[in-house]
């Protein structure tokens, strides 16, 4: 009978770090080169019907699930899925004063693309009185040269007598092509409510 011979092919492997650093007691830097999602939960299988509105899916890499609940706002102004294969990436979250704070800093890898964009997400928020907050948002992703899309937002949850709640939510979004022409959007809400 033939024999066949035994192909032998070199291991290759690819360099990634993670690292989270205490600035102070309250704020914390991590930073992340080539992170491997290998290990995360797969995502549940989701049917594209209306191809008008993007898919949602819960975030679930820990790099960007760590002090997030400061992008917490009556409406998702701040999506980190989008940010899909991350080169590197950069997280600041905690409090600053009586400021709550979370920065995300990321170079994205675009398969097919000629350049990668650039996400940034800032969120600033403060406690007011026992359980009200008021706050802002930004967040960017641009590809120099080309393209960018930018939201700018502020919000505020304020609580009346402990039992009536109201939400506000104001912001607006640029999305363009550079040099090219921008096209602009607003979205606005309250939301009143009554517990007991």
């Amino acid at each position: 009978g033939a024999t066949e011979a035994l192909n032998r092919s070199s291991p290759t492997g690819n360099f990634g770090f993670n690292a989270t650093y205490g600035l102070t007691s309250n704020l914390t830097l991590d930073a992340t080169y080539n992170p491997d999602f290998s290990q995360v939960e797969a995502d549940a299988g989701q049917i594209a019907v209306n191809e008008r509105f993007a898919l949602y899916f819960p975030e679930k890499r820990p790099f960007f699930l760590e002090g997030m609940d400061v992008f917490s706002m009556p409406r998702r102004l701040v999506y980190t899925r989008s940010i899909g294969n991350p080169v590197g990436a950069a997280k600041l979250s905690g409090k600053i004063g009586e400021f709550s704070v979370a920065y995300v800093g990321a170079l994205d890898d675009v398969s097919g693309s000629s350049s990668d964009p650039i996400v940034n997400l800032l969120r600033v928020k403060r406690d007011v009185g026992e359980s009200s907050t008021v706050g802002m948002v930004y967040t960017d992703r641009s590809v120099f040269g080309e393209s960018f899309n930018r939201v700018a937002g502020a919000d505020a949850r304020l609580v009346f007598a402990r039992r009536y709640t109201l939400e506000l939510l104001a912001s607006a979004s640029a999305d363009g092509v550079s040099g090219g022409s921008t096209q602009w959007g607003s979205l606005v809400t309250a939301r009143f409510a009554r517990a007991g």
